[in-house]
């Protein structure tokens, strides 16, 4: 039997809680090592970003990567910034951070047009 969907009350009230259990595991970044490891990140891919507070801003400047591991890297060091630079909770920075690569990593919809430029009016 599946759970029914919360309401957008109910959805801020666990991100929350969330937030305040997580941040009862110590300094930031045994928080995101918390976090990491209920997204199912391997340890490999997570020691690639430790520690973030060295690591993350060439990690956000390189820009998501291809693969399931790569961006989660992304988000982590994204959602980082977000909580330690513009004071986001730590929730609504990971999904901001996934967000955000959906956006980046979206593939480019083909718009029509000549399949050779030299077929393009006025080439």
């Amino acid at each position: 039997m599946s759970e029914p969907e919360m309401t957008p009350e109910e959805q801020e009230k666990c991100a929350i809680a969330l937030d305040e259990a997580l941040a009862m595991c110590g300094g930031n970044e045994s928080l995101f090592k918390q976090m990491a490891a209920m997204m199912g990140v391997r340890n490999d891919v997570l020691s690639s970003v430790m520690p973030l507070d060295q690591k993350y801003r060439g990690i956000v400047a390189a820009g998501p990567g291809t693969g399931e591991h790569a961006n989660a890297r992304w988000v982590l060091a994204r959602a980082w910034q977000l909580v330690t630079e513009e004071g986001q909770g730590a929730m609504a920075a990971i999904g901001q951070g996934w967000d955000e690569v959906e956006e980046k990593t979206a593939p480019v919809e083909d718009v029509g047009g000549p399949e050779n430029l030299d077929d393009f009016p006025g080439a």
